[in-house]
């Protein structure tokens, strides 16, 4: 083994658990002052929901800590087990991310919300006309305007070997 990675296993776990207690804590830290500030109860809810999706990264954290024990346990394989663990590790940092860009999203939602609005109503009206269309009509295997439309390339066929023959 090599100098390197002895020093990684020695600072790994315990970097792993002091990570873990941070992420946790970022995650319960805002809950208390929510709770105290002054909004209707569902208000609280949904901002408390908000900051829940810190637990992504809190999850993230305690998965990484259990690949991190597990590289330490077992020598067999290094490579392949500190794979896990740096995916864990950026899966806990895309989550970070994410949930530091929700105040950013919730802005360009209420933005962009008469356009999503729309989009939204568009999409509905489509579906409605459509199931509405697909319930007045009986589809069937022989459809009408297929016949109307073969009647109508032998009628212009017949039409342009008239124009030859002449």
């Amino acid at each position: 083994m090599s100098w390197h990675y002895l020093k990684f296993t020695q600072f790994s776990i315990p970097s792993g658990i002091i990570g873990m207690f941070i992420d946790y804590y970022l995650l319960i830290l805002p809950i208390r002052a929510v709770l105290i500030l002054h909004m209707s109860p569902a208000k609280k809810l949904g901002v408390i929901i908000l900051f829940m999706t810190g637990g992504l990264a809190a999850i993230a954290s305690t998965i990484n800590l259990y690949y991190r024990i597990r590289l330490q346990r077992t020598m067999a394989d290094p490579f392949w087990k500190v794979g896990y663990v740096k995916l864990w590790g950026q899966i806990e940092m895309f989550a970070g991310v994410a949930v530091s860009s929700m105040p950013t999203v919730n802005q360009f939602l209420a933005h962009h919300n008469s356009s999503i609005n729309s989009l939204r109503t568009s999409f509905r009206n489509s579906l409605t006309n459509l199931l509405r269309r697909s319930s007045r009509e009986n589809i069937s295997d022989e459809n009408p305007g297929f016949g109307d439309l073969e009647r109508g390339k032998r009628s212009s066929f017949e039409a342009s070997q008239s124009i030859w023959n002449e």
